[in-house]
């Protein structure tokens, strides 16, 4: 594990990547196996209840804000790359949500939408 001087942590790799959409994500793990390329979550409880990924979003411009999302706001994707051999920015396929309506106390309508590509 490497953490650079920009504050990235590195798993696996000694330099940044440039992934989807350009974005150089904070936390980067590479592997040349399915245990060196693997994230993992696992919940040991005796209950029903198992891990959570959360993904979210605010309008706000401060770290802790909580300014109330607007309709059409992508609160979250997940996508799914392949090198191309020149770069890993394309994505095969995403999930992403969005809110889809107004947002009120206790309420966030949402739409999850499944994206794929020719």
């Amino acid at each position: 594990m490497r953490i650079d001087s920009s504050g990235r942590v590195l798993i696996g790799l000694a330099t940044a990547d440039t992934l989807y959409g350009g974005i150089v994500p904070v936390l980067q793990v590479e592997g040349t196996d399915v245990n060196g390329s693997s994230i993992g979550m696992f919940r040991n409880s005796n209950d029903a209840a198992g891990p959570i990924l959360t993904l979210g979003k605010s309008r706000g411009t401060s770290l802790n804000s909580d300014t109330i999302v607007q309709s059409g706001d992508a609160t979250g994707m997940i996508a799914f790359t392949g090198a191309d051999g020149g770069e890993r920015m394309r994505a095969t396929a995403a999930i992403k949500s969005f809110s889809d309506g107004t947002p009120g106390d206790n309420d966030m309508p949402g739409r999850l939408s499944f994206w794929t590509t020719p």
